[in-house]
Parts: structure tokens; sequence; C-alpha cells
């Protein structure tokens, strides 16, 4: 059983652009059964408007379902594969296994694009083959001959914590694509990596030193409570066979707690303030004293001055 189809070519002089019912201007239409495939150049002057429109054909609703517009079609072997060129000079050919190249700016869901990629929209980047697979998800670099790349990587888990986006630098070696260093890493259950991955219970961790002009630390408390009239000050001696006993002052960690925990900023400085209104009123205390000698001192003197 053979099936044959005809293509028949026509020359049409109409009007305007294409339409729903319509096929525009001076269009060469080939016709296979109910599918029509239309080249068009539009019939006025210095319109520089031409088209290639794909389509279903029918004498009730021509044009109302578009059909499939393939440009250098996959078919089956692509070891020597060529795609398609936009905006090269014709006598460039297109490298083996390239799709699509484009010289110029390129718009996807907007007509006047201001780069070489301008997107309007949401983009998906998929470079993920499953769950689990660490994957580059974005590459940028110079296009020179010496060229050096920056990525930001993925990994996509069921838990939170195990999700994660990756930011990658150039660390100067050999390897263009390679030579990397994680410089950030942002996890799903919030918490940021800078120079490590490993955030414990952080929200967030650096793997070494902070520099900045101004730490703001918020507290709901603060070591006032020193002097209030309730507060029980422990005597000198007290505070004397504490350190002699733990070698640290009360209400302050030990070197060995330090080491092993670190310290929280709020709360170590308001420690360290609680000490030093501490020590205020110690020294509150001693003066006191040391005017009461003295007053005592001048009394005596006075009772013994004429012996």
């Amino acid at each position: 059983m053979f099936c044959f189809v005809l293509l028949i070519s026509e020359n049409i002089i109409a009007q305007n652009y294409p339409t729903p019912t319509s096929r525009g201007d001076n269009i060469e239409a080939y016709f296979a059964t109910n599918n029509v495939f239309e080249i068009g150049l539009r019939n006025a002057e210095n319109a520089r408007r031409s088209w290639i429109l794909s389509r279903h054909y029918n004498l009730t609703s021509y044009g109302h379902y578009y059909s499939s517009l393939h440009l250098q079609p996959d078919i089956g072997d692509k070891s020597q594969y060529r795609g398609v060129a936009i905006g090269f000079n014709p006598s460039a050919a297109i490298p083996i296994s390239a799709h699509l190249v484009v010289n110029g700016k390129t718009g996807i869901g907007v007509f006047n694009p201001i780069s070489q990629l301008d997107i309007k929209g949401t983009s998906f980047l998929r470079a993920a083959s499953t769950a689990g697979v660490l994957s580059e998800q974005l590459r940028i670099g110079r296009h020179d001959s010496n060229i050096r790349y920056h990525s930001i990587y993925s990994i996509h888990n069921s838990g939170a914590s195990n999700n994660y986006l990756q930011f990658r630098i150039h660390d100067g070696g050999s390897s263009p694509y390679y030579s990397q260093a994680t410089v950030m890493t942002l996890f799903g259950n919030g918490r940021v990596g800078i120079g490590t991955t490993s955030t414990g219970t952080h929200r967030l961790a650096v793997e070494g030193t902070i520099g900045a002009r101004e730490v703001k630390v918020e507290t709901g408390t603060w070591s006032d409570f020193v002097f209030n009239g309730n507060y029980k000050l422990r005597s000198l001696h007290e505070v004397e066979h504490f350190i002699q006993e733990y070698k640290h002052l009360p209400d302050v960690p030990s070197e060995k707690e330090v080491i092993e925990n670190g310290i929280e900023l709020g709360k170590m400085d308001a420690n360290l303030l609680q000490k030093i209104e501490e020590l205020t009123l110690y020294i509150i205390q001693q003066q006191k004293e040391i005017e009461s000698l003295k007053t005592d001192f001048e009394n005596y003197k006075k009772a013994h001055s004429d012996e």
C-alpha cells in the first residue's frame, strides 16, 4: 500500500500580515493534505518584514492550529551535526555539535534586548540529572584566550540541610574550569557557610577572620541588675576563694569552656560588664571604708592632741 503526498506551490498577492484566516502578502504556500507551509514577504515600501509559518489548513478554521516547525532537525545520526546560525557571515561554518549559534543580542520574551541574552520571566537551569548530584548550573568567565571561569553549583536532596547553592571562584590555578575555591554555600535550611560547608548549628559560619567597621549585637538582657538593691554581691574573700579553686572569675567561662565552645559576643559582653559593675561596687565600698578610716584617724588625732 502506497501513500502519495501532493505538494502544491502557489503565488498569492494578498495584503498585510498573516492572520488566523488569511495567509498575508506574497505567500509561497506548500500544501500536504491539511497542512500548509508558508513563506511570506510584506508587500509594502520599506516594510522589511518576512516570515516562515507552518500550520494547519482547513477551509472553515484556517490557521487556528499551529504545526511544529523544525529547523535542522535531529534525524538520528548527530556525529556530523551542524545546527542553525543567526547573524553570522554566510561563509562561516557552524562547528560540529553546535545546535544554535547567535551573533548579537538575543531576547527571550523581550522585543528589544539590551544585552547578549535578555530574558523576561523566570529562567530554569536544570543541570542536575537527579537528586544528590552536585551539578554546575552557571559558568561565568572571560572570552579571551586566557579564559578563567567562576561557577554556581547546586545540589538537590530531600532534606533542607542537604540542599544548597554553592559559589565557586577561580583561584588562579592552571585549569580554566576546575581550579576553583568554594567561597560561599547557601543551604536550604537558611544557613550560610563562607569558606566552609560545615555550619554546625550556626545560621552563619565563617572559616577565617571577619573585618567590620561596626558590629551590632542585639540582646534581651543586660547587666545593670548588679545595681539593684537586692543584688547579692560576693565578698572579696568569696571571690578570692573561688579564683583559688576554679582559676577563673565567677560567672565567666573558663579557658577550657571557651576553647571547646567558643563565646557568644552578646553574653560575653554582658558578663564582662557585670564584672566591671561589681568592681565598681567594690571600689565604692573601699572608698567608704577609706573615708571612715580617715575620719576615725582625724578624731583620734584631735583626742590626743594635748598629750
